[in-house]
């Protein structure tokens, strides 16, 4: 969900739930200077964005080079911790085979007073549901 969300859909917008990949509310560490950049919060693709970056400045590091080979090997055989893959659902980043973030899971998150708060699983809920009041 974007920004401008709220904008669009008025009151109607209070309450409605998505599932994202992540949300900014997992990492604000890394996420909160976005906002204070932009002025709003970070949305998931942005911040998936910025993970996919640090994995690859992580990788290059660890392969000592920049042929294809050398970078798919430590993608595939590493588990990169810190940096922003703390914002990420699993806390880290570990491709399988297929290329798949093993640790990844999707959220539940739910629009409340233009900000987006994660609200499933209660592992990493920032909140509770809020059941909606019929309009």
């Amino acid at each position: 969900m974007i920004p401008d969300f709220a904008k669009a859909l008025g009151e109607y917008a209070e309450g409605v739930l998505s599932i994202a990949p992540a949300n900014y509310d997992l990492g604000p560490q890394y996420t909160e200077r976005y906002r204070k950049r932009f002025g709003a919060f970070m949305v998931h693709e942005a911040l998936e964005h910025a993970v996919c970056m640090d994995v690859l400045a992580q990788a290059l590091e660890k392969a000592k080079t920049t042929a294809p080979d050398g970078v798919r090997e430590a993608l595939r055989s590493t588990r990169f911790n810190g940096g922003w893959t703390q914002a990420m659902t699993g806390g880290a980043v570990k491709f399988d085979d297929t290329g798949l973030n093993t640790l990844a899971e999707p959220v539940m998150v739910q629009w409340r007073k233009n900000e987006l708060v994660t609200v499933y699983p209660k592992a990493l809920a920032k909140g509770n549901f809020i059941q909606r009041k019929a309009v």
